[in-house]
């Protein structure tokens, strides 16, 4: 049995459909239906991934000539998958506090200047705004 044929093999006994399995994985659907038929392969962290999602090992999922998996991932790896928090989840963080640090040194350095009315009143606010860069 093929990688590709495994995949989906494995994909339809969890009931997910590409879409569901792309969305786990952070790929689109296209690139699913290319490993399943065999046109491509996934890049190596997504094969792990893919390991640890279905519970095989990956050497079941590489090599053609393996047609029963080796089960070498216990079923606790399902609950830290799912809580795991996604790179979209962690950019958003991030860019709201570079949001956040932009906005402060911007009424930082208006208020200074509204005080003291000098250039150098000003500097805090926009180390403040380069540090958002």
């Amino acid at each position: 049995m093929t990688m590709g044929e495994k995949i989906q093999s494995l994909r339809k006994k969890n009931n997910w459909s590409q879409e569901t399995l792309a969305e786990k994985l952070m790929v689109s659907r296209q690139a699913v239906s290319l490993w399943e038929r065999d046109e491509s392969q996934p890049e190596l962290d997504k094969l792990l991934t893919l390991s640890k999602l279905f519970g095989v090992s990956t050497d079941y999922l590489i090599d053609d000539d393996l047609e029963e998996p080796i089960s070498t991932v216990s079923a606790a790896f399902d609950s830290r998958v799912s809580s795991e928090q996604s790179p979209e989840s962690d950019f958003t963080a991030a860019s709201i506090f570079t949001t956040v640090l932009a906005l402060a040194g911007l009424l930082t350095s208006a208020f200074l200047w509204y005080q003291f009315q000098n250039a150098l009143s000003i500097l805090l606010g926009l180390f403040m705004q380069l540090g958002s860069v």
